[in-house]
């Protein structure tokens, strides 16, 4: 006798799925529409000098090492240093020049670099307008273990 696929409790969310995949498609497209408007208010108010990295910061995430370049620049006459928001998986090379952004009365900085702009707009944008078709594909009156049936392992649905 083939065994029976049992529906995962999922606690009265039933109908909910695809309003929660629509939720997730509009956050994740607020995140990168935020983040590139931030980036446009940098690059309009900021000034833009150069720097040059002098050390790194490993990242707080347990699952990979992450390393934030730290840059020097001059700043009103000094140097200045900060971290980089922005880190990835390779080592950064000590002495690189870079381009910086700043605030002229604050000195508030970051790294001008194409990829970090256009990976932290571009990819939620992505996700969010998937999630967005995926959730509006969706039928209403059926849970999330029939909408995304094919899209789940099997071993998920027989909880």
């Amino acid at each position: 006798m083939a065994a029976l696929r049992k529906r995962p409790d999922l606690g009265g969310m039933e109908g909910w799925c695809p309003y929660l995949f629509i939720a997730a498609g509009i956050a994740s497209g607020v995140f990168g529409i935020f983040h590139e408007w931030r980036w446009r208010v940098r690059l309009d108010k900021w000034m833009r000098t150069k720097g040059v990295i002098v050390g790194e910061v490993e990242g707080p995430f347990d699952a990979d090492v992450s390393y934030s370049p730290e840059i020097e620049f001059s700043f009103q006459g000094q140097p200045k240093r900060f971290v980089s928001r922005y880190g990835g998986s390779v080592r950064v090379i000590l002495g690189t020049e870079v381009n910086v952004l700043y605030e002229a009365s604050t000195g508030d900085a970051e790294e001008v670099s194409g990829l970090n702009r256009w990976l932290f707009t571009l990819v939620p944008l992505a996700f969010g307008i998937l999630f967005l078709l995926l959730g509006s594909g969706m039928k209403v009156d059926e849970d999330c273990s029939e909408n995304l049936n094919g899209l789940l392992p099997v071993s998920e649905l027989r909880k």
